[in-house]
């Protein structure tokens, strides 16, 4: 009589139900992490090619949605490794992601930034009449015409953190633990 192991179909059982759980618990915080970036930004109006909110999340806030391209780009993968099953949320690479980066993590500014196809950078009335009054006095504008102004250069400032990514994992640590170990979300 011999003995028989059952030893390698229990392990990729036991894999195939941490691997589901994982799924399940990655989908669940990037679900959180995209309701937290779907707080309205009215009243939103175009500004040249693109649209901008007039109500911006606070420092500390997570930030506020004005066109979904950083909801939309919110994702989550699982990859099983030998003895590792790893799951992922973030932001899938590309255009949304530096910007992803800036919102959650904050960023030092200094950058200048400098026309690429004018002479000149302008700023429309209404887009925020203490920003054009702003860059009046700091950069004394090159040309003012009724509220327009025309400045060479600005220097991006700082960009206090508006997390959403962690806050999504760390604030439901508990939830995901609980569909880690098999209890429902």
């Amino acid at each position: 009589m011999g003995y028989r192991s059952n030893l390698s179909s229990a392990t990729s059982g036991v894999e195939r139900i941490l691997a589901s759980r994982m799924r399940e618990a990655v989908r669940f915080a990037s679900g959180e992490a995209k309701r937290l970036v779907s707080r309205g930004n009215s009243p939103r109006i175009r500004f040249g090619d693109r649209m901008v909110g007039t109500n911006p999340s606070a420092p500390g806030e997570p930030p506020k949605v004005v066109t979904g391209a950083l909801r939309s780009s919110i994702s989550h993968s699982v990859e099983r490794v030998p003895g590792k099953i790893k799951g992922k949320v973030g932001v899938t690479e590309g255009i949304t992601s530096r910007y992803a980066r800036a919102l959650e993590y904050g960023h030092a500014g200094g950058k200048i930034i400098r026309p690429v196809h004018a002479k000149a950078l302008r700023f429309l009335p209404g887009h925020a009449a203490s920003f054009v009054g702003a860059l009046r006095k700091k950069f004394q504008a090159e040309a003012i015409e009724e509220d327009v102004v025309f400045v060479k250069s600005v220097v991006q400032g700082a960009l206090a953190p508006r997390p959403f990514l962690r806050p999504a994992v760390l604030g439901n640590r508990d939830k995901i633990i609980s569909i880690l170990l098999g209890r429902g979300a």
